[in-house]
């Protein structure tokens, strides 16, 4: 395709032709030639030219807090045979106009290296690519892109309000087959029962005096520890939680998502707009909560039905963990009620669309945005034990 410069020249070439046959000055006929024979030449230089460039894109690290550098390394490697001309290398990055750069001459069998720095201001996720590398003749007149199918993601986490470890709640492993909790060695050799051999069992639990009075192999079952557990529930709807109160929101989320980490506590991310993670421990269960609090929006939802499945029939002993927008007088009778049979921690986070209902009782707290982490704590502080685990 011809450029800016292309299109110029081939519109003066035509004026002189037309001046030419028009006003029979043949020496017009000779400058509009010259013209069109170096644009001949600039697309001959530009369709011909083999360009074999490999293009490497990483991104480090891969996943941020909000305000954390990342930065995007680009390698271009040359197998052709001849050296490459000067190249434009455009990169799209989601949410910006994206990035140019000029890739300086790369010798045959040798590599070029740049990089650029990424937007982390905000949550959410970014998305690069594709990638489009365009080759321009001498003459700026004609250029061609050849387009890189690779992209790549990064993920902005929100930056997490150090709340500290959530306070515990003590109750059974849910993928154990025990039906009561007792305290074990930190070894976890105790012996609780004995059961079948089952297909994937470590044969380093066989029970060889008890598999050779019965027909298959018996292997131990060690006694199960407690197992402390963590919901964190997030009011996302849209009527009540705005979009800048949704964002204090998920960096205290943040927090407490990280500080149960620290603990191994089971922990289960849910929302009102449906989104449940299940309980679960560990760095994959925190790396996918962190995950969608780096995308989460304000949307339609309802809060009791929410409430109601987490105070179901089946409901496991949890600490629940409510970040709201101000409530109406129904959910917070709702949440009022859940609290005599559930240990509750209710933290209003946002009062720009509504203002509280009522008085909050001891279970409610309202975040002081200056000092949010403050306020997390204190709450923590006036109703548990330091340094020591409260059951229910």
């Amino acid at each position: 395709m011809l450029t800016r410069n292309g299109i110029a020249l081939t519109v003066l070439c035509g004026i002189l032709v037309a001046a030419g046959w028009f006003l029979g000055v043949g020496d017009l006929y000779y400058p509009a030639a010259a013209g069109a024979s170096l644009l001949v030449v600039a697309l001959g230089l530009v369709w011909l030219r083999p360009i074999g460039i490999e293009v490497i894109r990483t991104v480090e690290p891969a996943r941020v807090p909000a305000g954390d550098a990342a930065t995007v390394h680009i390698e271009l490697r040359n197998h052709n045979r001849l050296g490459t001309p000067v190249l434009e290398l455009g990169d799209q990055v989601s949410g910006t106009d994206g990035t140019r750069m000029l890739v300086p001459r790369v010798a045959r069998g040798s590599s070029h290296r740049a990089r650029y720095q990424l937007p982390t201001r905000r949550r959410g996720r970014i998305c690069l690519g594709p990638m489009v590398i365009s080759l321009t003749d001498p003459f700026g007149l004609a250029k061609r892109r050849f387009g890189i199918p690779i992209t790549a993601d990064l993920t902005v986490y929100p930056r997490p309000v150090d709340t500290g470890p959530p306070p515990l709640t003590m109750s059974v492993d849910p993928r154990s087959h025990a039906g009561s909790a007792t305290r074990v060695s930190v070894g976890g050799e105790d012996l609780y029962s004995l059961r079948s051999y089952a297909p994937g069992d470590d044969l380093r639990r066989v029970h060889w005096p008890a598999s050779a009075h019965s027909d298959d192999l018996v292997v131990r079952q060690e006694e199960v520890a407690w197992q402390s557990h963590c919901t964190i529930l997030i009011d996302t709807r849209e009527d009540t939680m705005s979009p800048a109160g949704l964002d204090s929101t998920v960096e205290i989320a943040a927090g407490l998502v990280l500080g149960a980490a620290q603990r191994s506590n089971g922990l289960r991310l849910c929302t009102t707009g449906g989104y449940d993670s299940g309980t679960s421990a560990g760095p994959i269960q925190r790396a996918h909560c962190l995950a969608e609090l780096a995308v989460l929006t304000t949307g339609p939802g309802k809060l009791a039905t929410l409430l109601a499945e987490i105070d179901g029939p089946d409901r496991r002993p949890t600490t629940l963990i409510a970040l709201t927008a101000a409530l109406n007088a129904a959910d917070y009778a709702q949440l009022a009620r859940l609290a005599h049979r559930t240990p509750l921690f209710h933290f209003v986070t946002d009062t720009a669309l509504h203002t509280p209902v009522g008085s909050l009782g001891g279970y409610s707290t309202v975040v002081n945005p200056a000092d949010a982490a403050g306020s997390v704590r204190s709450a923590f502080a006036a109703r548990t034990q330091v340094g020591r685990a409260r059951r229910w």
